[in-house]
């Protein structure tokens, strides 16, 4: 059964239990016809019985620096995780994502007349959960660290300060 997009009765609900604290997320953009990716969020919450990442792929999930059971898999573009004590929390996800062509999420481009590929992301209002797992919802902000890994003559912009 999918999911669906994110409720507003959802989005209130996880909100008032959870305090997310940062993303941070690698990115091997050299293939070209998918990504790979690994992020690790960390986060705060009260006890809740049901909470989730938004992701639309996953291989591999550690909860708390332990491998988490296959019971808590991937469903609907939703990883469901056990219920957590209230507390400091982090999971990593390892992954794989398709590029997409409609402009949402992570779109990968070849110029038909000089061949140059063009990367761009676009993540309203739904759509990080296509890029690397997370709360994906706009009252629940965090801190990014974000690291790609590119081809070597490529040029990497970015909107804030790149350190």
């Amino acid at each position: 059964m999918d999911a669906g997009p994110l409720t507003k009765l959802e989005a209130e609900t996880r909100a008032q239990g959870l305090s997310v604290l940062r993303y941070e997320v690698w990115l091997d953009l050299t293939l070209p016809t998918h990504f790979q990716g690994r992020c690790t969020v960390t986060f705060r919450t009260q006890a809740l019985a049901l909470l989730w990442l938004d992701i639309d792929s996953q291989i591999y999930t550690e909860l708390d620096h332990l491998e988490v059971s296959t019971h808590y898999q991937l469903r609907s573009s939703r990883l469901y995780l056990p219920e957590l004590p209230a507390g400091q929390h982090s999971v990593t996800v390892k992954y794989v994502g398709k590029y997409r062509r409609n402009g949402t999420g992570l779109h990968r481009f070849t110029d038909p007349v000089d061949q140059s590929v063009y990367l761009y992301s676009y993540f309203c209002p739904y759509f990080a959960r296509a890029v690397f797992p997370c709360f994906d919802q706009p009252d629940l902000k965090a801190c990014l660290c974000l690291t790609v890994r590119v081809l070597s003559e490529w040029k990497v912009y970015s909107n804030v300060t790149v350190t």
